[in-house]
């Protein structure tokens, strides 16, 4: 698939300039917006994809063995790839309580 090349390319671009971590955008004509984070750590890629499409994330994890291979002609290993329908929102720490002394 076309978006794994370019992701693929994202990620050794990622790799060639020391960045551990890239939120990427793409809008792949058959298959809606995607929102894809990265994390590289120590040559192991962790990659979240959101899609709202259910047909692109069965798509996707059906065709995560590409990207796994893709990846290991790059020198990276996959070492984590979730699915989502949706971005979870990070909330642990808002919301801890408001004391302003009044």
């Amino acid at each position: 698939a076309e978006w794994g090349d370019k992701l693929v390319g994202k990620l050794s671009w990622l790799t060639a300039r020391n960045m551990s971590v890239a939120e990427i955008h793409l809008t792949p004509p058959d298959m809606g917006p995607m929102e894809v984070k990265v994390r590289v750590q120590n040559e192991q890629a962790s990659i979240t994809v959101h899609s709202a499409n259910p047909v692109v994330r069965d798509q996707l994890e059906l065709h995560s063995h590409r990207l796994r291979d893709m990846l290991g002609e790059q020198g990276l290993s996959l070492a984590g790839f979730d699915v989502s329908d949706s971005p979870r929102q990070q909330t642990g720490e808002q919301g801890t309580g408001n004391d302003d002394g009044s």
